[in-house]
Order: C-alpha cells, then structure tokens, then sequence
C-alpha cells in the first residue's frame, strides 16, 4: 500500500476515525508492517524530526525516532494538516 503525508491526504483525513500505532523496535517493524492483518491499512508517514530522547535507537540516526515521540509528531502534524498550523 503506498505511503502518503499527512498534508497530501487533506480533506481525506477528516474522515480518520482510528490509527495504528505499530510500537516495536526498528528492525522488527518491516516484518510487523508486511503481516497481511496490517498491509491494507492505509500507510501515512510523518515528516522527518530529529529525536530529542535521552536514548538514541542503537545503530540507527537521529531521526529514528522512539515510539511515543512519533505519537507525538504524528498527533501535531494530523491536528496541522486538518486545522492548518496555525490553530
């Protein structure tokens, strides 16, 4: 399933009732998000952010970002995209 931004999904997003948050380590989340139960979901993606957790994820740059920031950022940019980032 393709992934789009949430900004690209605009007036779509309205209609979002539910996410998934996938909440597993980095090397697990391919295998996790290719499970047949997941790959029809639709697939949206944050923008890039620089994690700002105490632990950077081991082996990985800082934009790999721990679960809970990426909650974080998602929240923010889903309210952005629907209300403007103004609001």
């Amino acid at each position: 399933m393709p992934t789009n931004s949430l900004q690209a999904l605009g007036a779509k997003l309205s209609t979002v009732r539910t996410a998934v948050i996938v909440d597993c380590t980095w090397s697990q989340a391919h295998g996790i998000l290719s499970d047949e139960r997941l790959s029809s979901l639709p697939h949206v993606h944050i923008e890039a952010q620089k994690t700002l957790f105490w632990r950077y994820q081991k082996g990985k740059t800082e934009d790999h970002l721990a679960t809970i920031e990426a909650v974080y950022f998602f929240c923010r940019q889903f309210h952005e995209a629907l209300h403007g980032s103004g609001a």
